[in-house]
C-alpha cells in the first residue's frame, strides 16, 4: 500500500508495479481469509496506535485510512465504535488542509485504549 501511495510521484510504471503487487496481496488474502479474534483486534488497535505515535502514518491520506481501520477493529474487538475519542479523531480529519499529524497521533492513542 505504501509503495502504491508513493508511486504517483515517480512514473506510471511504478504505479503499475505497485498496483499489481497490491492486487496479488489482496487475492492471496481473499483465498485464505485470516481468522481475527477479539484479542487479535484489540492487539492490532494498540499496535497501530503505537505505530502512529512513532510517526509511521505521517500524512492525511494514511491517517484517514488508519482512523477507519481503528473503528472496524474496535467493533471487532468488542469496543464501542462511538466514543468521545473516536469522534474527536474523525473531527481532526475534517479538513485535510488543516491536518495536524501530532494531534492526530495523540487522539489515535486515546482511541486505541
Amino acid at each position: 500500500m505504501q509503495a502504491l501511495q508513493a508511486a504517483p510521484g515517480h512514473d506510471w510504471a511504478a504505479v503499475t508495479v505497485a498496483a499489481a503487487a497490491l492486487g496479488a496481496a489482496f487475492a492471496a488474502l481473499a483465498a485464505t481469509p485470516p481468522v481475527l479474534t477479539m484479542d487479535d483486534a484489540r492487539s492490532l488497535v494498540e499496535r497501530l496506535a503505537a505505530a502512529a505515535g512513532r510517526g509511521e502514518f505521517p500524512d492525511y491520506a494514511s491517517a484517514e485510512q488508519l482512523a477507519m481501520a481503528i473503528v472496524v477493529l474496535r467493533a471487532h474487538g468488542g469496543r464501542p465504535t462511538q466514543s468521545a475519542a473516536v469522534t474527536e479523531l474523525f473531527d481532526s480529519l475534517k479538513d485535510d488542509d488543516r491536518f495536524d499529524a501530532q494531534r492526530f497521533r495523540r487522539l489515535l492513542e486515546e482511541a486505541g485504549r
